[in-house]
């Protein structure tokens, strides 16, 4: 669950309009919201990394002293447990776009694309007020 900064906090008890408004402010200098998890961060090191032509991120010196969330050291470098395709995505997204919240919008635009082909497929052979019954669920 994502969580406001006390700044963003402040701002909904003073202002109940903001609080409409905040999905329109995250990422901005008034309001970074993150979830409590600390995977976020992990992410953008493989895909700067990856940015950078290593599959691994390089570790500092001393390396324990840096360690990522759920992450170990190897050698000079830090090993991930996640894998590196959410990672590639972000760093495509910021070597086209200039920007890693364009990752976002290319994950978000192959789930429609995968939900629709996904949709098709199985609803091939149902008969059309199946189908619309199936479609209202799945919007619903």
């Amino acid at each position: 669950m994502s969580e406001p900064t006390a700044c963003g906090v402040a701002r909904c008890h003073l202002d109940s309009s903001y609080c409409a408004r905040c999905d329109l402010l995250v990422g901005l200098d008034g309001l970074h919201v993150l979830t409590v998890n600390h995977d976020e961060p992990v992410y953008l090191l493989q895909a700067d990394a990856l940015r950078h032509g290593k599959l691994f991120p390089p570790a500092p010196t001393p390396a324990d002293a840096f360690l990522p969330w759920l992450s170990v050291t190897s050698g000079d470098h830090y090993v991930s447990k996640y894998a590196p395709v959410h990672p590639a995505v972000i760093a495509l997204a910021r070597t086209v776009s200039g920007t890693d919240r364009a990752g976002l919008a290319l994950i978000a635009a192959g789930l429609v694309v995968t939900f629709r082909r996904w949709k098709r497929e199985s609803l091939d052979d149902v008969s059309d007020e199946d189908r619309a019954r199936v479609e209202a669920a799945l919007r619903a």
